[in-house]
């Protein structure tokens, strides 16, 4: 069993590496666009809300709060669209894997999902140097994110599992994917404060694991809080339900993915 775990995490990591490194083949900074990509992303929200539209939090005395709130929990989603994105088209980018070599196929979606850690620690870098610089300050709540990083991540590697496949049959999901997530971005309370939804929505959204997920990831940062206990129950089985039916749903149609790509 344990030689078999240790193959396993072996692969992971080697397609991890092959993942990162093959996004940014041919161009001279390399790898380096990892940290400059989402940084500069980053940069143009902190610029647009917080100096050009000056949107500011009720009560705070700057447009500054927002940015750091904004980001708090802007970072976790931009992670997550990320995760998807890359796992989900996996399997199309390595076919050449996909066909000649005799690998468990749903390692490649979980492995490529995994790159959005970049996104993940550079933005949260950001987060806490914002954090800092504002005075809102930080408590000892903010070590929950490590935890919750590994719930995101595994959420992502899940619907990567889902959606690498039917991306791999249907081409057109590439370029649908994108305008979905934009549009689950603006319909979920991650860019404004959940309060301007009405009561109803508001309900909605408490049962929606993305927003739970964020939510509770923007608790730990910019409140200094603890997350609810109601939340984290639902992003772990919403977790959990996805890793499972992923799992299952790509085992039954590996067999086929190859005639695909």
């Amino acid at each position: 069993m344990r030689p078999v775990v240790s193959s396993q995490y072996r692969l992971v990591q080697r397609l991890f590496r092959l993942s990162s490194t093959d996004r940014y083949l041919g161009s001279k900074l390399g790898l380096a666009w990892s940290v400059l990509q989402p940084t500069l992303l980053l940069l143009v929200y902190t610029f647009v809300f917080g100096f050009v539209l000056q949107i500011r939090l009720p009560g705070a005395t700057t447009s500054l709060d927002y940015v750091v709130w904004l980001f708090a929990g802007l970072v976790p989603w931009l992670a997550m669209q990320e995760s998807i994105l890359q796992g989900s088209n996996s399997l199309v980018a390595h076919s050449q894997i996909v066909k000649n070599l005799p690998i468990r196929l749903e390692m490649i979606p979980i492995a490529t999902s995994l790159t959005a850690v970049y996104m993940l620690v550079v933005g949260q870098a950001m987060t806490i140097i914002l954090l800092l610089a504002s005075g809102i300050g930080m408590t000892w709540w903010i070590l929950l994110l490590i935890p919750l990083d590994l719930l995101l991540l595994a959420m992502g590697g899940a619907l990567s599992l889902l959606l690498s496949p039917a991306t791999a049959a249907f081409r057109d999901l590439t370029h649908l994917l994108p305008t979905l997530l934009i549009v689950v971005l603006f319909v979920t309370p991650i860019i404004y404060p959940a309060d301007l939804l009405p009561i109803a929505l508001q309900r909605i959204a408490d049962f929606n694991p993305l927003y739970a997920l964020t939510d509770s990831m923007r608790q730990v940062t910019y409140s200094g809080t603890a997350p609810s206990l109601n939340r984290i129950i639902i992003v772990s089985s919403a977790v959990m339900l996805l890793a499972f039916v992923g799992f299952r749903s790509f085992r039954r149609v590996s067999g086929g993915i190859s005639a695909y790509v």
